[in-house]
């Protein structure tokens, strides 16, 4: 997919109009549990079989997947790139997203006391984003759960954001050009984050400036963001519980390339997603729909008890039901509080 615009993000007039959601898919959700961290690399026929799945439900509900994620190399590597090709070509399915698998070694990838492991996690990153440049992928996803830390007496956390800055800037003018997309989470596997959707948004800043790349720089003096946000939303909520806020940082700098609906308000466990709590969702997507957000909706919960497209199904459907809500709000009643309270209110 050619470099998508977001400065349009940034403006304080961005186009508000209806929501309109298209979703993608990581391959792990497709398969068993713990292929996506655990598991060896899949073989040609689990990578068809999930393929497969993820193209069947490409005109579900008139827009329905349109984007499969994957994670690097377990899932997608270059010895499995033409597999991809052929089994997306034609179908109006694309690859939205290339994740690093950087979650090898608790002690952390890119923020890595040890030489040697921040180094290979510098090189499977340059690896991933390679891919994605000839693979024409949305993005990079970069999880950076390894790289936060447990017991905060006796860290240095100003030095691990640092190796985690320069590390994730020399990655990407080894392969320049690809977007990078935070994907910041409150906690998983480390209980304290190197950074979370705000604390994202200042490292994002921190690595642009790094950068070097002839390539990468003209796209920063184009006023393009490349280091992007990929918001857990549910796991968010848990956690700062400001989902408007966390979208509101990423979106005002034009740095919301893609979002993760995970948890609730989409329910683990095959609950409806929003039955429990609509609110938080329809917050969330009235703030997407305000900040002129058109990109995919990630979905990223590991269904129990039900079939992977049967969950999908159900995710869709109710994200789509929340959608029609907000967009049936009058955006103006809603800004001039005053004046539109009572029909807000109805």
């Amino acid at each position: 997919m050619p470099f998508r615009d977001l400065r349009c993000q940034a403006s304080r007039c961005p186009d508000a109009s209806p929501l309109a959601p298209g979703f993608s898919v990581g391959a792990w959700y497709l398969g068993e549990a713990d292929g996506r961290f655990h598991g060896t690399p899949l073989e040609a026929d689990e990578v068809e079989a999930r393929l497969e799945a993820a193209v069947s439900l490409a005109g579900y509900g008139g827009r329905g997947v349109v984007g499969v994620e994957a994670s690097y190399p377990n899932e997608i590597h270059e010895g499995n790139l033409d597999l991809w090709r052929r089994a997306l070509d034609g179908t109006g399915v694309r690859l939205a997203a290339v994740h690093p698998h950087l979650a090898d070694d608790l002690g952390g990838a890119l923020a890595h006391a040890d030489d040697s492991v921040r180094q290979a996690a510098i090189n499977r990153t340059a690896g991933a984003l390679r891919l994605a440049r000839e693979a024409e992928a949305d993005l990079v996803a970069v999880w950076a759960g390894a790289d936060g830390y447990v017991v905060p007496f006796g860290t240095d956390v100003v030095e691990r954001r640092r190796r985690f800055v320069d590390g994730l800037a020399e990655a990407m003018d080894a392969a320049p050009g690809v977007r990078v997309a935070l994907d910041a989470e409150p906690f998983e596997p480390r209980w304290r984050p190197l950074f979370g959707p705000a604390g994202g948004v200042v490292l994002a800043r921190d690595v642009e400036a790094s950068l070097g790349a002839d390539e990468n720089c003209q796209r920063l003096a184009e006023g393009h963001a490349l280091v992007t946000m990929n918001p857990e939303l549910g796991d968010g909520m848990e956690d700062e519980g400001d989902l408007p806020g966390t979208l509101a940082w990423s979106l005002a700098e034009g740095r919301l390339a893609h979002v993760h609906w995970s948890r609730w308000p989409l329910g683990r466990y095959l609950v409806a997603p929003g039955l429990d709590a609509p609110t938080p969702m329809e917050v969330g997507l009235y703030a997407l729909r305000r900040g002129g957000y058109r990109g995919l909706i990630g979905l990223d919960v590991h269904p129990a008890g039900a079939p992977p497209v049967v969950a999908l199904k159900v995710a869709m459907d109710a994200i789509r039901a929340a959608c029609d809500r907000v967009n049936g709000l009058d955006l103006t009643a809603l800004a001039e509080a005053n004046d539109g309270r009572g029909r807000v209110g109805d």
